[in-house]
Order: structure tokens, then sequence, then C-alpha cells
């Protein structure tokens, strides 16, 4: 929702509640206030709330209205302020639980929005929005299966809101079921095609090996965007894998110009590179970025991954070691490195020292999915296995 949406949504809500909330002084003043609002004047429009305030401080409706303008100026900490004041003195205002709710999601406080928009479902059951605001504070939680619940109770009241669906979809995937979040996302886009939903479903076709069908949808919705936020990456993803390379070589470029990452660039093309079966290409690619990025786990273990390393690779091994142990690298870059290193050791016949490292990627592996932690140590080593097996030349070959 855009900032003019936001704010003309307000006026009507503004309006609204003061008319049915005020007796006839305060309703006179207030519509004043509202008067000023619609005609641009916020600091009159403030002006007027702050002396309804000197004389009503306790009023629900002013502290409403007060909320309302302190978020049309831009101050959402303020505004979530006043509109959690005002619920003090009346709990059950649905405008003043939504837009808590909503302000609560913007300033990452989703314990905060699941409280508010809970109570909305109560207050107003059949509020779809109601539902799909306790949708996103659970997500936000990492409460997954609630928040399903949720915006399937949004959805229930309003099947066709594309907002509603791109987050079924949403959640489905990060539930690891790509094939039913594939199935909300392309509703969404019949409805409005929008370059978010696009982006999300193109990753997920890209992941399940389908780089036309991908390719198709991301130069639908590229028009839609500047340039400088183009998906390019993906789209020259989708042409690597379809091994168009002179249309992909062309939108790598492009990737790497506008990226502020230019190392995460390179490993995604690194990725798509093997995946293509170019893996002198995948090499030179990830070498190159090392060379930029010294602190990249996740592109030492790609390159680790696509090169049998060898003895001349020790300096860069030797770097790694130096790298995990300063620590305070996050658990999946921990992951990563300890992965890179046992393979590199695997490589160079240090099978003591791998196993080590294997080990410890998957101790803080089960650390990052707790499901992992069933594995027994057979199965751990299968998984590890899997983790590090290989895309190097020897191997697709055997």
């Amino acid at each position: 929702m855009t900032e003019a949406s936001v704010q003309a949504l307000c006026y009507s809500r503004l309006g609204l509640k003061l008319r049915s909330l005020s007796p006839p002084s305060i309703q006179s003043e207030l519509r004043l206030v509202s008067q000023a609002w619609r005609e641009g004047d916020l600091s009159g429009a403030d002006l007027r709330v702050e002396n309804l305030l000197r004389r009503h401080p306790n009023r629900a409706d002013v502290q409403f209205a007060k909320g309302m303008i302190v978020m049309a100026q831009g101050d959402k900490a303020a505004a979530l302020g006043w509109l959690s004041t005002s619920l003090e003195t009346q709990p059950d205002n649905p405008e003043a639980l939504g837009w808590a709710a909503t302000l609560s999601l913007n300033l990452k406080n989703p314990e905060k929005a699941e409280t508010f928009a809970r109570r909305l479902t109560t207050v107003d059951t059949n509020n779809a929005r109601a539902h799909y605001l306790l949708a996103c504070a659970l997500r936000d939680l990492d409460r997954i299966e609630e928040a399903i619940s949720a915006i399937d109770s949004s959805l229930a009241i309003e099947p066709d809101d594309p907002d509603r669906l791109v987050l079924k979809a949403r959640l489905l995937n990060s539930w690891r079921l790509p094939a039913l979040a594939v199935e909300f996302y392309k509703r969404a886009m019949e409805i409005r095609p929008t370059p978010a939903a696009a982006i999300d479903l193109a990753q997920i076709l890209l992941r399940e090996s389908h780089p036309e069908e991908a390719l198709e949808m991301l130069q639908r919705v590229s028009p839609l965007m500047q340039e400088s936020v183009r998906p390019f990456d993906l789209i020259a993803r989708a042409y690597t894998e379809l091994q168009q390379f002179e249309a992909a070589d062309s939108h790598w470029s492009l990737a790497e110009q506008f990226s502020p990452d230019r190392p995460a660039v390179l490993r995604s093309r690194a990725k798509a590179e093997i995946a293509a079966g170019r893996f002198e290409v995948a090499e030179a690619l990830l070498a190159e970025g090392m060379e930029d990025d010294l602190e990249a786990p996740a592109g030492f273990l790609l390159l680790a991954t696509v090169r049998k390393m060898k003895r001349d690779d020790l300096p860069l091994i030797e770097r790694m070691q130096s790298l995990l142990a300063k620590g305070g690298l996050s658990r999946k870059h921990a992951v990563d490195l300890n992965f890179g290193l046992g393979k590199s050791f695997d490589d160079l016949g240090e099978y003591e020292t791998a196993i080590g490292f294997f080990d410890e990627a998957n101790r803080i592996g089960y650390e990052l999915d707790p499901k992992l932690a069933s594995l027994g140590r057979d199965e751990a080593r299968a998984f590890t296995d899997f983790q590090i097996d290989y895309f190097t030349r020897e191997r697709i070959h055997e």
C-alpha cells in the first residue's frame, strides 16, 4: 500500500470514527481536523488535535485521531503508542486494532501484532484483513502451521484476494510444499500480476527444473519494474539452464551491474553453470569471487564442490580455517565452511581431519533443522555424503 493510499484511507477512517463516537462539540472540532487533513494541512490538523488533547486527554477518539495524524506524518512508533493508548479505553475499536497490528508488523514487533490481530479476529470474525494480519504476525514468529490456518480463514472470506493468495503460497513454500505453493502463486498472478509474486514463483520453478516457465514468468513482469531492480540474475539463470549462453551472458552482466553484492551474483552464476555442466566456467567464477569476497563460506563450499582440491589450494584452505577459528559466523555460514573444509581435506586424503569437519557441520545442522537430530550416525554420514556429493567432473562421469 502506497503512502498516498494509506493517507487517503486514514482520512476516511478518521472521519468515520469521529462522527460515530464523539458528542456534538468534539465532533465539530474533529470534523475540522479531518477537513484540514484532507486538504493536506497536517500541521493544522495536528494543532487542532493537540488543543483537543489538552481539554480531553483521556478520550479514546481524540487519541485515535492523534495516532492517525502522527502515522500520516511518518512516525510509526509514536502512532502505535497513541493507538495503543486509545485501545486501553476502547479495546474493541476495530479500526484502532487493525492499524495497531499493521504498524506493529511494520515495526518488526510480531508479538504485539499477534495480540492486536487476534483481538480483531474476535471483535470482527468476518474481517478477512484481520485474519490476514494474524497470519502475517504468526509467519514472522515462525509459527507456520498456525499462520496457514489463519490465512485459510482469510481466504474463506475473500478467496480471490491476490495478496492473501501470495501469502498462502509463501507459507506453503516455507513449509517445503513447493508444488502447492506454485498453484497459489499462479492463482494470484491470474488475478493481478505482480513482480514480487512472479519472482517468488520463478525461484521455485528454477529450483524444480522448469527454466522455460520461469523465464516466461520473469519476462512478463520485468517491464513493470525499474531497470535497476529487475531480476536479471534469475533471467540469466534461466537462460543458462536452457543453454542459451549468449543471452545468459548479457543478463549476467546486467545482474553484476545493478547488484550491490557482486560475489553473490558470481555464486548464483556458478550454481547455474554447474547445473548446465560447465564446470570450468563455474570454477573460474568462484575463484574470482573468492578474491573479491574474502569471507565467503558459501563461495568456498561451492568451489570445493566443483574442484578437486590439491596441495596448491592449501593457502586458500588455511585462510578458510582461520576464518572459521575467528568465530562470529552465522550458523548457516559455519555449516557451509565446515562442509567445504571437510570436502577439501577429503580430497587431500586427510580423512580423519575431514570427518571432524563433517561431524561439526552436522552438529550445527541439527541446530538449524531439529528434524535432522532424529538421524542416527550412519544416516547422518549418508546425509553428509549427499550434501557434498559432488558435482565434480570425475563423479559426473563415473
